[in-house]
Parts: C-alpha cells; sequence; structure tokens
C-alpha cells in the first residue's frame, strides 16, 4: 500500500511494520562510520540470497551482525559449492548466539565444511576484488581476495512509509488519522524475538490507557512461605 491508498482509507490508526533491510557500508558493531561505498562492486548482503542469489565463486562474509545470519549463508554457500572465508570482528563465529547455547554447533559445523575463519579482524575497505581488514587489537592489515564480500552488519529499517504519511498529515491530508506507528524492524532492527514482543504488545495495548510510570505486566514472586 502506498501513502496515498492509506490516506483514502477510513480509518483512525495505522501500524507499520514495514521491516527492515541490511546495510551495505559496512556500519555495524566494530564500524560505526560507513567503511564501503553503497555502490561498490561485487558487494552484497543477506538480502541477495533471501532473494534467491546465489554466487557460485569465492565469497568473503563479514559478520558483523554476529547473531545466527551470517553463519547460517556461509553453510548454505558451502554447501552449494562455494569457497567461503568468514570474517568477524568478534573472537569467535556467530558469538551472540552463547545466549542460545548455538555458538560451539554452529563454529563446528563451519570448521568441518571447510570455511576459513578470521576472528577479531574489522573491515576496513572494499574495492571488488580485494577485502581490506584490520586487527581489532594493534590494527594489523590483512588483505582477503575474492569475488563477492557478503557483508552482515547493521540494519536500516524501512521508514519511507511513515516519513510519507507523516509529511501528509503535517500538511492536513489525513485529518482522519489520530496516530500513525511504525513497529518492529520498521522501528528499530532488533531479533525476532523483538518484532513478536512488539506486536504482542501492541494488541494488548491498543485503545487501552496505559500508565507509561506502571510496570505493564504481573511479576511472579517466589515465596519460602
Amino acid at each position: 500500500m502506498s501513502a496515498a491508498d492509506i490516506a483514502a482509507m477510513d480509518c483512525r490508526h495505522v501500524v507499520l511494520a514495514t521491516g527492515a533491510h541490511w546495510r551495505r557500508d559496512g556500519v555495524g558493531y566494530a564500524n560505526s562510520r560507513p567503511v564501503v561505498a553503497s555502490d561498490a562492486p561485487n558487494l552484497w548482503t543477506p538480502d541477495h540470497i533471501l532473494a534467491g542469489k546465489m554466487p557460485l565463486s569465492h565469497v568473503i562474509i563479514y559478520d558483523d551482525d554476529q547473531y545466527y545470519m551470517a553463519g547460517v549463508i556461509a553453510e548454505k554457500l558451502l554447501q552449494a559449492g562455494c569457497k567461503v572465508t568468514f570474517v568477524t570482528p568478534a573472537l569467535e563465529v556467530s558469538t551472540w548466539t552463547n545466549m542460545t547455547d548455538e555458538q560451539m554447533r554452529a563454529q563446528t559445523r563451519l570448521m568441518a565444511a571447510g570455511a576459513v575463519i578470521h576472528l577479531a579482524r574489522r573491515l576496513a575497505g572494499w574495492d571488488g576484488t580485494t577485502a581490506h581488514f584490520t586487527s581489532i587489537y594493534d590494527g594489523a592489515p590483512l588483505e582477503l581476495a575474492g569475488d563477492v564480500l557478503l557483508i552482515a552488519a547493521a540494519r536500516q529499517m524501512n521508514n519511507g512509509l511513515e516519513q510519507e504519511l507523516l509529511s501528509l498529515r503535517t500538511a492536513g491530508k489525513t485529518p482522519q488519522l489520530a496516530t500513525i506507528r511504525a513497529i518492529g524492524d520498521g522501528c528499530v532492527p532488533g531479533a525476532i524475538f523483538n518484532a513478536v514482543y512488539v506486536g504482542h504488545r501492541l494488541a494488548r495495548e491498543f485503545d487501552e490507557n496505559v500508565d507509561r510510570d506502571q510496570v505493564g505486566y504481573r511479576r511472579e514472586t517466589v515465596s519460602s512461605i
């Protein structure tokens, strides 16, 4: 739906769950500023794989998301016959999966499948054929040649529709809309459980008078009595 479609509807509240897309510039945990031009050649993100594209070549995967996505993609590419070099600024593969007791299994599978793994390396650049990295400790350089650099780092919300609707409201063209609210990745990119929680909370609080200064849930306590 477009902003014009929504503006033409007779509704008072609009909730936008428009998702997010993966950044192409290398911004993530280790890099707070872009280190790669978004239009650089042979530059991929997980969105390419999710769209069904498969590079049958040497792929350098840079994981600064540090959750499950880069590891899953690396395993998929290895199974398809690609050569995979996995680079992360973390001290282990998919380090956040320690929270879900999956880290050791994830790294073991990649090692067994033949992935070349470089740890504690921050992305510094990509010229279309060579990826440049530096050590997170002393800045020592590492150059890796590859056919594709796939960056799994930060994501950016898809907030274009929200901005269009807000502009229409500012111009007085949507007087019927009482609220316009973006939720989930369309508001702040996060993990799956974040989106589930926000959607559930929205449904429970919709059309309710909520005191934001109070705890919005019951907390169970354990008593020895």
